[in-house]
């Protein structure tokens, strides 16, 4: 049996949350249908509530996604390659992951930061805070950063086993 890690654990318990947060999505889409249709009594945030649950799923779910390869993949290209220029490619592209998640994640903070310092609040038909909804930005690229470093190092070790950092190239 495979020993699940402690960061796989976390990503699944996101991937978890992001699906309680679609059924509660589905339970308020049809609260607001029976509301609407059968009591003539529309609710006003409803529209603002999924709005907010939309935006919370993709950064609890892609996580979980690309530990799963999930991801959209645009084969036309890579289904041409050999097996050690794919492992190139995913390094090169996991390494970028890497660092686009980095800016992000520490962007994030200190938006979040200067958000919660000003009292900056999201006013629509309800006033929320704007801070949480971008810490949850950060969590889901720290989360993401997270898995392309592991991903990244599993290509490394590939290529340590596979010999090729000793004086071979790619």
């Amino acid at each position: 049996m495979k020993e699940t890690s402690k960061f796989t654990m976390v990503l699944d318990g996101m991937a978890f949350i992001a699906g309680i947060m679609v059924v509660a999505l589905v339970l308020i889409i049809c609260i607001e249908i029976g509301a609407r249709y059968f009591f003539q009594r529309p609710q006003v945030w409803t529209v603002e509530v999924c709005e907010y649950l939309l935006f919370s799923i993709a950064f609890f779910g892609a996580p979980w996604l690309l530990k799963e390869g999930g991801h959209v993949n645009i084969d036309i290209f890579t289904g041409r390659l050999g097996k050690k220029k794919l492992q190139v490619m995913g390094c090169f592209s996991t390494a970028a992951g890497i660092l686009v998640s980095a800016v992000i994640t520490w962007t994030a903070l200190k938006v979040a930061l200067e958000s919660y310092q000003t009292g900056v609040l999201l006013t629509k038909t309800i006033s929320v805070p704007q801070y949480p909804f971008i810490l949850i930005i950060a969590l889901g690229y720290l989360c993401l950063l997270g898995e392309f470093v592991r991903q990244f190092l599993s290509y490394i070790k590939t290529f340590k086993e596979a010999g090729k950092w000793s004086g071979g190239g790619f």
